[in-house]
């Protein structure tokens, strides 16, 4: 299995912290898009299609799948 890749879309504007749209990009280039949230209190939420999350999640892990979307969002375009 190959590495979960994601890139930012665009910055999204937050009170809460920083949130961007984002695509996640699997190792054979395919892509789905999620909207990141990386909270002021160091927690994460991750929102979109609940049967993309829940595929990413489960082919690539939590720690994976959520440490490509917290770097893409907090990363330039």
């Amino acid at each position: 299995m190959g590495v979960l890749r994601a890139r930012k879309i665009e910055s999204v504007p937050s009170l809460q912290g920083v949130q961007a749209d984002i695509a996640l990009i699997e190792p054979n280039g395919d892509e789905y898009r999620v909207r990141c949230l990386c909270k002021l209190d160091g927690s994460t939420d991750i929102g979109g299609d609940p049967d993309v999350i829940a595929f990413l999640n489960a082919k690539y892990g939590a720690r994976e799948f959520c440490l490509a979307a917290r770097k893409a969002t907090f990363g330039p375009y």
